[in-house]
């Protein structure tokens, strides 16, 4: 798992944040302004964005670690990984029940992509009786390679959301447009702009959120988990990360309807 690292700009309330988890990141930015595109946004797409505060896994440890107990219990093929070694990139060590294993972060775990299947699979059969009701867990939009060296396999996140019958706490029917733009170190990245309602939903948000996480989720998938370095009230927000420039207009498309 990679650290988060933080880029301030000194103007304004505070700061422009660039959270780097793995691939993805999202970057708040507390002043700036976005320019808006004339097309409207189709409103079937942005209802696909959700913006989910999240669960820290010392949080949620004591139920994965009690849910992988009981999926040890079950008479497991000897070829058969527990989760933990699932999420473990089938890892024969135990992590999660070791005292110094802490992580303030979302990420449950980082599992082949051949291994996702079976990771939904078990939780789906045991995951009620352990994990919390307003759980929900969602993959990472891409793998990445976790080790220090890359030179590992690829592998997804699973990440920890915290979602009220299943709901995140504010969807992007609010986003009013969307642009591609550059982050300053010249990666592609989607600017988006809320209207008046959805900035102050937002700023509620992040503003109850102060150094934790919030996740970005399109479609299922999570394309951004930063933490909350300060509150965001001019309702503009910027998705980044290790994406192409046709990935981008791909979203941008699909928030256009084109």
């Amino acid at each position: 798992m990679k650290s988060l690292r933080t880029m301030s700009s000194k103007p304004l309330c505070g700061i422009m944040i660039l959270a780097v988890v793995a691939v993805i990141a999202l970057s708040f930015s507390c002043n700036s302004a976005v320019n808006s595109k004339s097309s409207k946004v189709q409103k079937d797409a942005v209802s696909q964005i959700g913006f989910y505060e999240t669960y820290s896994w010392d949080e949620v440890a004591e139920a994965f670690i009690n849910l992988n107990n009981e999926v040890k219990k079950q008479n497991l093929k000897p070829d058969e990984f527990t989760l933990e070694q699932l999420l473990n990139t089938r890892s024969h060590t135990e992590h999660w029940s070791r005292p110094e294993y802490n992580n303030s972060t979302p990420i449950i775990g980082h599992t082949l992509v051949e291994d996702t299947a079976r990771v939904n699979s078990i939780i789906a059969q045991y995951g009620a009786n352990f994990l919390p009701q307003d759980l929900k867990l969602a993959w990472s939009i891409k793998p990445y390679k976790p080790f220090r060296d890359f030179q590992g396999p690829e592998c997804y996140e699973l990440i920890a959301l915290k979602a009220l019958d299943g709901k995140p706490y504010m969807t992007g029917e609010s986003i009013i447009s969307a642009m591609k733009e550059n982050t300053p170190d010249g990666q592609y990245c989607m600017s988006f702009r809320f209207d008046d309602k959805g900035t102050e939903q937002f700023s509620q948000l992040t503003a109850q959120n102060i150094n934790r996480y919030l996740a970005t989720v399109i479609k299922g998938k999570v394309y951004s988990y930063p933490m909350v370095m300060c509150q965001v009230e001019n309702g503009n927000v910027q998705v980044a990360g290790n994406f192409t420039e046709e990935e981008i207009n791909n979203l941008i498309g699909f928030i256009y309807g084109k």
